[in-house]
């Protein structure tokens, strides 16, 4: 390793690398989304690169699809109903 920083447990073995690609924490969003109606979140600096993630932390997360796009994320209700959502947008 030319530069950067290691970090080592008592063994010796890497933990951290600044090579590694870590995730970081970027935003959460909650709210209900109603078939037929999609909703869509502004976010700042979102691309659609590979660079980020998202989590739908609700028990029927099966119901809702999540799709990030180029500064926003669509939120699409799959049956029919009101259907809450808890989104963690995350960075990788």
């Amino acid at each position: 390793m030319a530069y950067g920083l290691q970090l080592f447990d008592s063994s010796g073995d890497i933990t951290l690398d600044t090579n590694w690609r870590l995730i970081r924490f970027s935003a959460f969003y909650s709210g209900t989304v109603t078939y037929g109606s999609p909703v869509t979140i502004n976010v700042t600096g979102l691309s659609n690169d590979g660079t980020w993630g998202y989590n739908n932390s609700v028990e029927t997360a099966w119901d809702i699809e999540t799709t990030l796009n180029s500064g926003s994320i669509t939120v699409t209700a799959l049956v029919s109903g009101s259907h809450s959502y808890k989104i963690m947008l995350f960075r990788i």
